[in-house]
């Protein structure tokens, strides 16, 4: 008995997902992604940057944009995943509270890091710098309504709409 050779020998076997999970890994597969393409994009931009300037600017750019990414973390505290899991019956009234914490905590986000800029460019020296970082304050103006509004998107997607198993129940383990 001869065996027959495969046609790709190194193809890969469809892999079947249950249909539960298809949601939950396109959306990991849309933000993975959508991450891939952020970092892309921005180490493009530092490439391009970095052949027009002189290496202290280039390092001032990237102190006042890591601070930036810093502070922006402190904008997400949990407010938006409460739109998300939130019933027909409430959404209404949980997105203007939400609306209106997201004002105040990111008009105090942008209290700190103007103050972050103040004390980078008085006590430091690092003028450029702060006022980059100064700049970039304003982006917190913009943020309370696209916050509100991105997780309503998420929402109306299903995220964190997953099914929780009782704790006493077993599931089977499959090798």
């Amino acid at each position: 008995m001869t065996m027959q050779p495969r046609p790709y020998p190194f193809a890969i076997r469809s892999l079947t997902v249950p249909p539960g999970l298809q949601p939950i890994l396109r959306g990991v597969a849309g933000y993975a992604s959508a991450e891939l393409a952020n970092r892309v994009v921005r180490l493009l931009a530092i490439l391009v940057i970095a052949r027009h300037t002189d290496a202290a600017m280039l390092g001032t750019a990237a102190l006042a944009l890591s601070l930036f990414e810093l502070v922006r973390v402190l904008a997400n505290v949990g407010i938006g995943q409460r739109i998300i899991v939130a019933h027909d019956a409430e959404l209404e009234a949980i997105c203007r509270t939400a609306l209106r914490l997201f004002i105040l905590l990111c008009a105090g986000v942008a209290l700190f890091q103007l103050g972050v800029a103040g004390i980078l460019a008085v006590i430091f020296g690092h003028r450029e710098a702060g006022t980059m970082l100064a700049v970039l304050a304003g982006v917190y103006s913009f943020m309370p309504a696209g916050l509100v509004q991105i997780h309503l998107a998420r929402a109306s997607a299903g995220w964190l709409r997953l099914r929780v198993l009782p704790r006493r129940r077993r599931l089977p383990i499959t090798c």
